[in-house]
């Protein structure tokens, strides 16, 4: 029906974070191999090495986070990787409305990722388009999606009640 993958697409941070972790390499190098400390006030050798390791593995790690919504018989599916190692679940029978519009994770949430605020769950990626899906247990999940209108019409085929607010075709 209904599949969506969606990974940071932001290449200037990438490459400013790439940047800084060739010059922590080469400093490590230096410091260790040449026996250059880095800086005025050096850290240990072993430290260094520590930070450096642990920096390129959270860039590893951040290089793979994606969110991952799709529409099944049950319902709308959704991870958010690493963070979500299997699928959640939302319900058709659960949802009362889904709302397509746009919006700004910074104003509303204080940017991207996993965020929640009061009775609302947010989980992006990047862009400024969401499917805001309102359950009868009065909580809201908020997905963000490069393809509203493939994801609307998969939810519309799917029998879900869609309202349309502040978003144009």
């Amino acid at each position: 029906m209904f599949s969506e993958k969606q990974r940071m697409k932001l290449p200037v941070l990438w490459s400013f974070l790439i940047a800084i972790g060739l010059i922590l390499a080469y400093g490590t190098y230096l410091q260790i191999n040449h026996k250059i400390p880095l800086g005025n006030n050096p850290v240990t050798d072993i430290l260094l090495l520590s930070l450096t390791i642990v920096y390129f593995i959270g860039l590893f790690f951040s290089s793979r986070i994606h969110l991952s919504v799709r529409i099944t018989k049950e319902g709308i599916e959704f991870r958010f990787f690493p963070f979500h190692i299997k699928y959640r679940l939302i319900p058709f029978s659960d949802i009362k409305i889904a709302e397509i519009r746009k919006y700004s994770p910074i104003e509303e949430f204080g940017g991207w990722g996993i965020r929640r605020a009061d009775k609302k769950f947010a989980y992006t990626i990047s862009g400024k388009y969401c499917i805001e899906f309102h359950l009868k247990s009065r909580k809201t999940i908020l997905l963000g999606t490069q393809n509203q209108d493939v994801f609307a019409k998969a939810l519309r085929s799917a029998g879900a009640v869609i309202s349309k607010t502040n978003f144009e075709h």
